[in-house]
């Protein structure tokens, strides 16, 4: 597997796991369970930033190699 493939298909999860968690916070603020959404936004702080950098590294590296 070529350099390329495994950065589209780590960027592709990377973007899942975002979504992933996005969709839960979603989740507790409509059904308003505030409690728990910021129970959970303290707990996912640091993996929300890392995952938002790793998928703009890493489509960004494969903008510029298509």
């Amino acid at each position: 597997m070529s350099f390329s493939a495994f950065l589209l298909r780590l960027h592709l999860l990377l973007l899942l796991a975002f979504l992933l968690f996005y969709a839960a916070k979603a989740a507790l603020l409509f059904l308003g369970r505030e409690p728990a959404l910021r129970k959970l936004r303290a707990r996912t702080r640091l993996a929300d930033s890392l995952l938002g950098l790793l998928i703009l590294g890493s489509g960004g590296w494969l903008l510029a190699r298509y």
